[in-house]
């Protein structure tokens, strides 16, 4: 039973860093991105609450896959 905990959190510890990884990747996409809306008119609260909508909607859509 003790193997299968420490190999779960091995698991759970690497699909963290992968997350972040991944995550890191894309932030100069995503600063790319931001300049753009912020030169089309979309105001700084606009654009921080999108990209905080779309990281609730990607942890809700993984909660429930994950639940299911």
């Amino acid at each position: 039973m003790q193997v299968l905990l420490i190999v779960a959190l091995i698991l759970l510890v690497s699909a963290c860093f992968n997350y972040v990884n991944l995550t890191i990747a894309l932030t100069g996409k995503r600063a790319k991105e931001m300049t753009m809306r912020r030169v089309l008119g979309e105001r700084t609260r606009g654009v921080l609450l999108r990209y905080l909508m779309e990281a609730l909607s990607f942890a809700v859509f993984c909660f429930i896959m994950g639940y299911g």
